[in-house]
Formats: C-alpha cells, sequence, structure tokens
C-alpha cells in the first residue's frame, strides 16, 4: 500500500521540525516555510494532505498569504485535503477556509493526539472518495452505452449489433414494446455511423394524420395544393447526409408504402405538385412496437417494404426481462434528477416484482414521482406506486447471483492469463488493485492458476539456479528491510546500501538476474552520478540481468538517460509492493534458461559456479506407462484417442487405440535438468492404469514417477482430474 504523503506549510522552523519528527514513521513528510516554497513543494510532491498555517511571512499577522496558497493548492489539485492550522482565537479566517473546501482547522496550541486522529480520519475521507470516483468511472464505463443504461446479456447483445451495423449504410429495423428506448436506439447508431456530423430527423407515423404525412415526408412544391403559398422540403430531404428516423412504421398508411419503398430503392424522392425526382443521400432507421409480420400476414403492410426495412433488425428486451437493469435504470434516474435520494429494501424488492407494461419510461415516470412525493431521502414502494409481493426474486438470491457471475468471470480470466494479475486486469478492462480486492473477496488464490500449480509434482528448490536472485540497492534502511523482507519469500535476495556495496556482487558467485536499483546513493547522494555508474556496470558485466530503477526522481530527462543507460524498467516512489512483484514477474520471462543461463552465470576467471553443487541434486526422470482402455467410448472423432505428455511447457501428443483392452506400453526418460513433468489423458472415457504392478481405475488420470538420482526414495504421485 503507497504511504501516504503530507506537505507541512509552517514558517516557524521548530514547530515545522517537531511535526515532520511525529508524523514521519507513518507517513513522508515534506516541509515548507514560505509561500513560494510552498507551491513549489506542492506540485512537485503532488501530496494527499497539507497542514497549512494560514499566517504566513512576510505578513505574519495577515492569513492573506496563507489563504492565497490554499486558493492555488485547490485549483492546481482539487482532490488534496488541507487542514488549517492557525494560532488566532479569531476562527473567522478558520471558517472561511472551511468554505474554500478544507477538511477541518486546528487552533495552536494543540495536542499531538487530536492531528493524528484529524489526519487519519482525512486520509480515510480521501481514500473512500477516490474509491468511489474510480467505481463510478467504470460503472460509466462498464454500464453506459451512448446514453443507454444495460449491463444484461440481452443488451449486451444489442450493443454488439449496433457496434456492428452503426458504421454501414443499411436501413435498420428496431422492434420493441413501447417505452423500451428504442429512439435511443437509433440515436446510437447515428452517433457511431459515418454520418454523425449530419443531421438527426425524427418523424412519428402516429402523430402526423394521414393526409398531411406525405407532405411531411417528401415535401412540396409552392401552388401544388390550396395552402401551398411557397416550397418546402420533406423531412427525407431535410436529413441528406444524416439520419431519417420513422418512429411506428407500422403505422404508414397503406397508400404511402409503395412511395415510401421507391424511395428506399431508388435514393430518389418527388414532392408533391414536383415534376422530376431528386437525388438524396439519407440513412433509414424505422421502429414499430406492432408485429409487421402479422401486418404482412392480414394485408396491413407490404411484404417488399418489410423485407427492405429488415435489412438489419434489433430487438430491445422489455423492462421485466432485463433482470439487474432494473436497478441500474433506477439508480441512474435517481442521480439524474436528485441528491441524496436512495431506494429502500422494500423498494428494491417492488421494482422485480412489477411487470412495467409502460418499460423504460414507466420507470423513469415513478422515480420523478416518488422523488417529489417522499418526505425523506428514503424512497418507498408506496412513494413509487408500488406494492412488494412475495417473489423468488428477492434480493439476497439476486445478490448471490451477481456474486456467483462475478466470481465466476474472474476465474475464467485468470485461468486463461495463467494467474497473470496484471494480464488478468487488462483483459477485463480494470487496474491491478480491483482485480486483487475481488480475489480477496472471494478467497482466491493466483497459484492455482499458475503452471506450476495443478497435477504437477514440484522439485526441491535446491539447485542454486532455481530461485530467481534479485539485488536490492537502496539507501534507505527502512525501505530497503521492507523490500527484502517482502521479496525472500519467493526470491534469494540480497542487499546494498551504497555504490561500494553493489559493486561487489560483479566479483561473487551469486550475481543477480535483477536488481532494485535506487539512482541517489551514497556517497554522493545529492547527484545521480553513483547510481548511473552501478547502472552501467551492471549492464557491462552482466548485460543478461534486468535493473529497475526505484527513485524519486521525476524528471523525463533521468528517465530518458536510465533507459539509454539500460535500465529495464522504472518505478517511481513511493510505489506499491504489488506493482513492484508485477514488474518482476514479467522481466523474469526473459531470464536466460538452460543453456545460457549456464553461460550467464560465470565468475570472473570464466569458471562455472556451484557445480559440484549442482551435481549433487541433478534429477533423473524415468516414466514407465501403461495404458489400457477397459470400457466407454473415446469422446474424440476418429481412430485415435491423445495423451499429452507436456513438460516445461513442450507438449508432445501421443496416439493410442480407441478398441476396449488396447494396451498402450511406454517408457519415457527425460532430460535431467528438467524441474517439472506432466503426463494427462484427454477424453472422458475410464482407463486402467498400472503403475507399480497395481491397477487404478480412474475417470482421467495424471501422474507421474521420479527417480531421484542419489536418493533412494521414489516418489509416486497420482492426481484425479
Amino acid at each position: 500500500m503507497t504511504t501516504p504523503r503530507i506537505l507541512i506549510v509552517e514558517d516557524d522552523s521548530y514547530m515545522r521540525n517537531q511535526l515532520k519528527e511525529l508524523l514521519k514513521n507513518d507517513y513522508q513528510v515534506f516541509t515548507s516555510g514560505d509561500r513560494d516554497e510552498a507551491l513549489s513543494v506542492f506540485k512537485y510532491t503532488k501530496p494527499d494532505l497539507v497542514l497549512l498555517d494560514l499566517y504566513l511571512p512576510p505578513d505574519i499577522y495577515s492569513s492573506k498569504i496563507g489563504m492565497d496558497i490554499l486558493q492555488r493548492i485547490l485549483e492546481i489539485r482539487n482532490n488534496t485535503k488541507v487542514i488549517v492550522i492557525t494560532g488566532s482565537n479569531d476562527n473567522k479566517d478558520a471558517l472561511s477556509a472551511v468554505d474554500m473546501g478544507v477538511y477541518a482547522y486546528i487552533t495552536k496550541p494543540f495536542n499531538i493526539d487530536d492531528l493524528k486522529v484529524l489526519i487519519k480520519g482525512c486520509l480515510y475521507i480521501q481514500k473512500l472518495e477516490r474509491e468511489n470516483k474510480a467505481l463510478h468511472q467504470e460503472l460509466e464505463k462498464r454500464w453506459n452505452f451512448e446514453g443507454i443504461i444495460g449491463n444484461c446479456p440481452q443488451m449486451c447483445q444489442v450493443f454488439s449489433i449496433i457496434n456492428k451495423a452503426a458504421p454501414t449504410d443499411y436501413t435498420i429495423l428496431i422492434e420493441g414494446e413501447t417505452g423500451v428506448g428504442k429512439e435511443l436506439i437509433a440515436r446510437a447508431l447515428h452517433s457511431r455511423s459515418p454520418r454523425k456530423e449530419g443531421p438527426f430527423i425524427v418523424i412519428d407515423c402516429t402523430v402526423i394524420p394521414e393526409g398531411l404525412l406525405e407532405s411531411e415526408l417528401f415535401g412540396y412544391e409552392k401552388g401544388s395544393f390550396t395552402g401551398a403559398y411557397r416550397t418546402k422540403r420533406g423531412k427525407i430531404e431535410l436529413a441528406e447526409k444524416g439520419t431519417l428516423f420513422l418512429d411506428e412504421i407500422g403505422d404508414l398508411p397503406i397508400s404511402l408504402q409503395a412511395k415510401f419503398l421507391r424511395f428506399l430503392e431508388e435514393s430518389k424522392i418527388q414532392r408533391i405538385g414536383g415534376v422530376s425526382p431528386k437525388k438524396v443521400n439519407t440513412r433509414v432507421i424505422a421502429a414499430t412496437n406492432k408485429d409487421l409480420k402479422l401486418g404482412v400476414t392480414k394485408g396491413s403492410f407490404r411484404e417488399d417494404l418489410y423485407h427492405r426495412l429488415n435489412m438489419i433488425s434489433i430487438k430491445i428486451p422489455p423492462l421485466r426481462e432485463r433482470g439487474s437493469d432494473i436497478l441500474l435504470l433506477a439508480d441512474y434516474f435517481l442521480k439524474k434528477y436528485s441528491e441524496g435520494k436512495r431506494l429502500s429494501s422494500e423498494a428494491k424488492n417492488a421494482l422485480f416484482q412489477h411487470d412495467w407494461p409502460g418499460n423504460v419510461r414507466e420507470l423513469k415516470n415513478r422515480i420523478q414521482k416518488a422523488i417529489a412525493m417522499s418526505s425523506d431521502n428514503l424512497i418507498s414502494a408506496g412513494d413509487l406506486g408500488l406494492e412488494t409481493k412475495n417473489s423468488y426474486r428477492n434480493k439476497s438470491s439476486l445478490r448471490h447471483a451477481k456474486q456467483d457471475v462475478e466470481k465466476e468471470y474472474l476465474i475464467t480470466a485468470l485461468r486463461n492469463n495463467k494467474g497473470n494479475i496484471t494480464h488478468t486486469a487488462r483483459e477485463l478492462g480494470t487496474h491491478r488493485i480491483v482485480i486483487r480486492r475481488l480475489m480477496k473477496k472471494y478467497g482466491i488464490s493466483k497459484e492455482k492458476f499458475m503452471p506450476s500449480y495443478k497435477g504437477q509434482l514440484e522439485f526441491p528448490r535446491r539447485n542454486i539456479m532455481s530461485k530467481l536472485k534479485i539485488l536490492v540497492v537502496e539507501s534507505d534502511k527502512a525501505l530497503r528491510i521492507e523490500l527484502v523482507w517482502h521479496l525472500k519469500k519467493h526470491y534469494e535476495v540480497f542487499e546494498a546500501a551504497d555504490r561500494h556495496d553493489a559493486l561487489t556482487y560483479l566479483k561473487k558467485e551469486k550475481r543477480p538476474d535483477v536488481i532494485l536499483l535506487e539512482l541517489y546513493l551514497p556517497p554522493r547522494r545529492d547527484t545521480l552520478e553513483d547510481g548511473f555508474y552501478v547502472l552501467q556496470k551492471f549492464k557491462e558485466r552482466i548485460p543478461e540481468a534486468k535493473v529497475v530503477i526505484i527513485t524519486t526522481a521525476t524528471e523525463k530527462e533521468v528517465m530518458d538517460k536510465a533507459k539509454e543507460e539500460g535500465a529495464d524498467a522504472y518505478l517511481q516512489k513511493p510505489f506499491e509492493l504489488e506493482e513492484l512483484e508485477d514488474t518482476i514477474e514479467e522481466l523474469s520471462q526473459s531470464v536466460p534458461q538452460g543453456k545460457e543461463r549456464r553461460k550467464y552465470w560465470r565468475d570472473d576467471e570464466g569458471k562455472g559456479i556451484g557445480v559440484e553443487k549442482r551435481k549433487q541434486w541433478r534429477v533423473s526422470c524415468e516414466l514407465p506407462i501403461q495404458w489400457v482402455l477397459v470400457e466407454g467410448e473415446s469422446p474424440l472423432k476418429g481412430e485415435t484417442n491423445t495423451i499429452d505428455i507436456s513438460y516445461s511447457g513442450v507438449s508432445f501428443p501421443v496416439e493410442t487405440p480407441i478398441a476396449p483392452n488396447s494396451v498402450l506400453d511406454m517408457k519415457l526418460s527425460l532430460p535431467s535438468h528438467l524441474p517439472k513433468l506432466v503426463v494427462k489423458a484427454v477424453g472422458v472415457v475410464r482407463w486402467l492404469v498400472k503403475l507399480k504392478n497395481e491397477y487404478t481405475y480412474r475417470l482421467g488420470v495424471e501422474f507421474v514417477e521420479m527417480k531421484y538420482a542419489h536418493r533412494k526414495a521414489i516418489a509416486d504421485y497420482i492426481y484425479k482430474l
């Protein structure tokens, strides 16, 4: 977890130093004594909290300087929390600061314990605000599609069709009950199309009298009928290079359908009273709440027009079939039309139990009515005009169902990415912190998804080259100890505090695979020279080693120079340990292995390191197998079934006969340096497995026999899939 940063702005040097000493064990503390220095340090360190004395030089009897600093701080970074420290008995200035947005104020002299409690509460509030903001952004990203709220599978399918259909010029028919949001879908299609800069014209076929609908659609020439005092362009022409949306196309009079069909076929129109047709470039999106197929059968709708409109069909589900979207929409309307209002448990139950004949439009109207009618911030079912009934769709079951889906989704993503949290977060479009929080919530361990876990017999980690070696070069003793303690659980870790200590590891047997390097090193801690010197030497002597720069330096020039000198990664202090772990994990994938690694592990005289020690733990692997298919049928089509034999990520399929009582005898010898071996039977069939003259029935098994050189023990491992 990142250590919170605090900036103390106080002109009294004694108090400034005292506060720093009292707070530095729990926080990263920065100090300044005047306006210019305070703003400079603030921009550089980006603190989470500022302790600000309002009365600062040159005029220590006025709060003008302090108020100016406060205003600049909130302008530069408005999510920074501020606690005002004042020595004045008149709290007028402090209260004015509170009105400007500070968290709290405290008057000198004060109890340091009171200040610590205030700081702790302030940072906790800030943490909640950030989490809430991140959650809202995530929800907005996932559940808001061009202003259309929805996360159910049916709506996700609709969004997918919109993405595919929008870039085309095809005519689209939107079908759905009244109030489901057909016009919103049409607008989404328009806004995602190449015509988005053009007009979006809407015409409702139900509200315009039949006698006027033709002139509204096609326009008319001056003098074409009584009252036609001037030429008028129709809606089709007005939608030139844009989109025409015809709502309730099922109510288009049969007398107009032939003329409208000709427009769709030829992209030409003729105004009423016009002499020649006019070419138009207009896309048509139509919508209906009727069954047009039934209209075709009854003769109220032309079949050829139906097929011409129905090039792409989008069916909008009614609200009652959208499950959890009901609450999403209700929350959306509550936030849009009110502040602080929320739904009671009874109201949520009532929302799920209602059939919603008016769909989203009805929900919106009921929420607006409830906001106006509710006497407090908690909206009841009565405020919504709904009654609760006994129903299986209760809050508990809904919550559990959502949690089950979320957990299964997370497990699938982790399995696809072999437990790599960074890649999982990237696939799901979120941050690693969110993934770790969900894993903790559901008790999921990433190790079970990693290649070295299920069905594999691991060797003892006693080979000199079996663990990744990490060198921590850090002058800050507290941070160095924390890093070493955290990393030694999984790696072989060494530490160095300065340039001299770091360079000694170039001459030792324990040369590192990964170096965590702070650039500001003793003896010249005020410059970067020693840090870059160490980086150059390691890259010169051990070019295959990976170097991660960990530093407070933020200048782009420093980052660019580190990259030029061969640094593989750059972490800005303060950083999260999980972020460091992920960086090491990614870099370790490219650390040399096998012969290349042995070439790399040489001392200064060119001799191999620890040869005798490695020989002591050399392992020879022998795998005797006999498979007998005793009953059942192979699920695989063809004349053979397949057994996958894999080690170190390399797979060898072995084809076997599938007839009952068929026998496969094989003996597999593997190279002595391989750390893991897995054998899997593919197919849900019953096998009779012979291992050490004993028969074992399995529905599909995975087993390994290992013989350790220089040992009498034999490890037999059978794992049921």
